[in-house]
């Protein structure tokens, strides 16, 4: 429901730049400076957040499920994707900068999905075997993380030709002799960013769908089991109903997270508004800086109560109940 607190907040936002009462300021009129770049780095800004969310998602929810299970794998897992969150995001940057280079000059997209999932099915493998099951896992990690990096790529570019006014993927890109290059895998540009990203992202959703699973009371899996209903019911139907309010805040920090380190990103040539800011600091102008700085706290703001909105909506109407939400 709409509150009329927040409706006059927002009308008092609103009306005035409606009015003309905003065009004197320095914010303005650097706008108007760079309004063409603006939105297409707005949109790259948007879409490195969103794709490496997503990936992130692919990666972490799976993982946080294994930690649940299976209590050997759950210091391994918390472990590695803690350790990533004490790497600073510019030095990751720059250690990838030459593998990046590097790959998108000599390999091959065949080559490199051969590898990527040779890598997947070898390390799932190997996850069926006790003793090999967490160097299987990160191996399977890797291959998995490998080509859904190469999917990500693919869509961002899909979406800046489509949006923002990029050059997209050409048709010579699908051969499997073309180099990475023509996917975007490059020393610096969105390969690095989107993977270093994707890295920083993973923590929050591991622990948090980790927490949400092993919150789960024992009575709830028991009484599933005893319906009858196999081990992939009882997580879908019975634990990750419950766990969903955890996994979605997860979601939210990770978003958070990502929108904000996304700014960093522009160091490398990746784009975003960053851009902006990096422009405004060389220069020695605030308002170019707060251009860059105010749309990501905003963005950011309205995706994380967006997630939020939809985390109250696909919960369970008892849970939202007795977390006093209705």
């Amino acid at each position: 429901m709409w509150r009329p607190a927040g409706v006059a907040g927002a009308l008092a936002f609103a009306v005035p730049p409606l009015l003309g009462k905003w065009n004197t300021l320095g914010l303005v009129q650097e706008y108007r400076n760079v309004a063409d770049t603006f939105w297409p780095q707005l949109g790259t800004h948007a879409a490195l957040s969103v794709i490496a969310l997503l990936l992130a998602a692919l990666l972490g929810l799976p993982l946080g499920i294994a930690a649940a299970r299976n209590t050997r794998l759950a210091g391994g897992v918390l472990g590695f994707a803690s350790f990533l969150q004490t790497i600073p995001s510019v030095a990751l940057f720059g250690l990838l900068l030459p593998v990046f280079s590097a790959l998108g000059r000599g390999v091959s997209v065949g080559a490199f999905l051969a590898w990527s999932g040779a890598a997947l099915l070898l390390g799932l493998a190997l996850t069926r075997v006790r003793r090999l099951a967490l160097p299987g896992g990160l191996l399977a990690l890797l291959g998995a993380q490998a080509l859904l990096l190469l999917a990500g790529l693919g869509l961002l570019q899909v979406l800046q030709g489509a949006w923002f006014g990029g050059d997209g993927l050409s048709r010579d890109a699908f051969s499997l002799s073309a180099p990475l290059a023509s996917w975007g895998v490059r020393g610096i540009g969105a390969a690095p960013a989107l993977f270093a990203l994707t890295l920083y992202a993973l923590l929050p959703i591991v622990v948090n769908t980790f927490v949400g699973l092993r919150g789960v009371p024992p009575g709830i899996p028991d009484a599933a089991r005893g319906l009858g209903m196999t081990p992939a019911q009882v997580l879908w139907r019975a634990e990750l109903p419950v766990a969903l309010p955890y996994i979605f805040e997860g979601l939210r920090s990770a978003l958070v997270l990502t929108f904000g380190i996304t700014t960093i990103a522009a160091l490398i040539g990746a784009g975003g508004l960053g851009f902006f800011i990096q422009r405004g600091v060389e220069g020695n102008v605030p308002d170019l800086v707060l251009l860059g700085a105010l749309p990501i706290v905003l963005i950011a703001l309205l995706l994380s109560e967006g997630l939020r909105l939809l985390a109250g909506w696909l919960t369970p109407r008892g849970l939202r109940a007795e977390g006093g939400e209705e």
